[in-house]
This record gives structure tokens, sequence and C-alpha cells, in this order.
């Protein structure tokens, strides 16, 4: 929503200008956000904090594979 409030001043060059870069860090936030909540549930199984703060002290020495399925699952 800052975007939103920078671009009120629209006759501003520097305001248009900084208005399209909040933007823009913020739609790469929301990505970036969306994909975490995606790695826990695909890591985890749930997205219920008790579950997964309950499951992660073990899962403290376990690799991480981007590619292919979670490791320890098929």
């Amino acid at each position: 929503m800052s975007y939103l409030l920078i671009g009120f001043w629209y006759t501003r060059p520097s305001a248009i200008y900084a208005n399209l870069k909040a933007f823009l860090v913020n739609r790469v936030g929301d990505f970036g956000f969306l994909l975490g909540i995606g790695l826990v549930l695909a890591y985890f199984g749930t997205l219920d904090y008790a579950e997964v703060f309950g499951i992660a002290p073990g899962m403290v020495a376990r690799t991480i594979n981007l590619v292919g399925p979670p490791s320890g699952r098929s």
C-alpha cells in the first residue's frame, strides 16, 4: 500500500519512479512470502505453528533438496 501513498504525488517524476519501485519491491516480497509458505508446507506437511516448531529441531541436520521431492520422502 505504500506505493499508493507515494503515487499520490503523480506530477513529480521522482514520485512516479518511487511509486514503481515500491510496487515492484512489494510484489517480490509477496512472492518470497508465498514461496516460504509453500516450502514449509512441502517439508513439514502442515502450516500449524505448534506442529512445525515441534518437528523443526529434528530437521536441523537435514539437507533441503530444491530440485525433486523433499529429502526423506518419496
